[in-house]
């Protein structure tokens, strides 16, 4: 359970915490971003697939869960309780957020998993999803009790380092690609951070076993299950991020006494941020009928500048006239620019555009090129966004 501000003196049980309480948690921390780096020199290794994923990388795990283990059981004092209680809490947890994948699966289609299902193959999956797990949970429960004073800045610190540590450096890298940062956030980024703060609220409540209960369902039935939910990447982004967050702001609610009205305020946060987060990404892929834009160039200066958010609204080419400001496919590029004179045409409408600060015309664009027109601008707030694809394009 969750508070507004954790004493450093006092434990759970009520015993003294000292401050000798941050050493395991530091080395754990380095331990994790030693893992991370060797696993990242381990891919372009010329191991075969087996020896990698079934023998090496879970050595490597295994690394990380024993130092966890030791550090809980040595390194820690006044840790917390796992009643059997908040370990079933944390399998039903596992086992709603089950339910709403396969839900979700017969709403939108299923298909074969990717994984292998042969007894070996299990055996294999087991031996690497379990690993992982162990390395993961032992961890987390490690630095979301012997780090920040503050529970919350716990949790999310924790969460931020363990989502992190389960994204692969290539995944990274293509979230730079065109088209590629929306799924990158709603198949693997926010799902995962979702799961993370959750499993870590487990954690700072009840020790390893609620969340290992929690999150063990959730890896048996990805890489155990032969069919799994065949999705659109926006339907994992809600699936995947508002599950956890209404799983979270039950446990909190049914755990909250009279004298604990704040410690939901974890829970309510992540909520109101998964359901804004969700709805900026459909917002972002046109499900409402609008789109933004980020300005990186300066070919439409004064009228539009590098930062800026264009809102494109989709209208049909017969609603496009002369000084609209539009967005076009260009090659693999989308293009903002002004039209400076529509054609009618045998094989239909063609719209010529220029942009304001350039001195010559673009090839001329057919209708079903044209993405829609520019109707409300946003200015400046689109740099953060700049600064971010230049990072992951110079990390890449």
């Amino acid at each position: 359970m969750l508070s507004g501000n954790r004493r450093p003196q006092a434990a759970a049980d009520g015993s003294v915490q000292p401050m000798t309480s941050l050493i395991p948690a530091a080395l754990v921390a380095a331990w994790a971003l030693i893992v991370y780096g060797v696993l990242t020199l381990l891919r372009p290794m010329q191991l075969s697939p087996e020896l990698s994923l079934y023998v090496v990388q879970p050595m490597v795990w295994l690394s990380l869960a024993a130092l966890g283990f030791v550090g809980w059981h040595i390194g820690l004092h006044g840790r917390p309780v796992a009643t059997p209680a908040l370990i079933f809490s944390g399998m039903l947890l596992g086992s709603f957020q089950v339910a709403a994948w396969l839900l979700a699966g017969l709403a939108f289609g299923f298909g074969f998993s990717l994984f292998a299902h042969s007894p070996l193959g299990l055996l294999g999956n087991l031996i690497y999803a379990g690993s992982v797990l162990l390395a993961l949970e032992l961890s987390r429960t490690v630095l979301v009790t012997g780090s920040f004073r503050n529970p919350v800045l716990a949790v999310l610190a924790t969460s931020l380092l363990l989502t992190w540590l389960r994204v692969p450096p290539a995944r990274w890298a293509a979230a730079s690609g065109t088209g590629a940062l929306g799924p990158f956030l709603g198949e693997i980024l926010l799902p995962y951070l979702a799961e993370d703060v959750l499993a870590s609220t487990l954690a700072l409540a009840g020790g390893p076993l609620p969340s290992l209960a929690y999150r063990a369902m959730l890896q048996g039935y990805q890489w155990l299950f032969p069919i799994l939910p065949q999705l659109p990447w926006t339907v994992t982004a809600f699936v995947g991020t508002m599950a956890p967050a209404l799983s979270l702001y039950g446990f909190q609610a049914a755990r909250a006494t009279p004298r604990a009205s704040g410690r939901r305020d974890l829970s309510s946060a992540w909520a109101a941020v998964g359901t804004a987060v969700v709805a900026l990404i459909w917002f972002n892929v046109g499900l409402f009928g609008v789109r933004p834009t980020l300005i990186s160039g300066d070919s439409m200066h004064p009228t539009l500048r590098a930062g800026d958010v264009a809102v494109i609204q989709e209208v049909s080419p017969t609603e496009i006239h002369v000084g609209d400001v539009v967005r076009f496919q260009y090659e693999s590029v989308h293009v903002v620019h002004r039209v400076i004179e529509v054609r009618q045409t045998q094989e239909g409408l063609i719209f010529v555009t220029q942009g304001d600060a350039n001195n010559q015309i673009d090839p001329p664009v057919p209708a079903n090129r044209i993405d829609g027109r520019v109707v409300f601008v946003i200015r400046k707030v689109g740099w953060i966004g700049i600064k971010v694809k230049q990072a992951l394009q110079g990390a890449s």
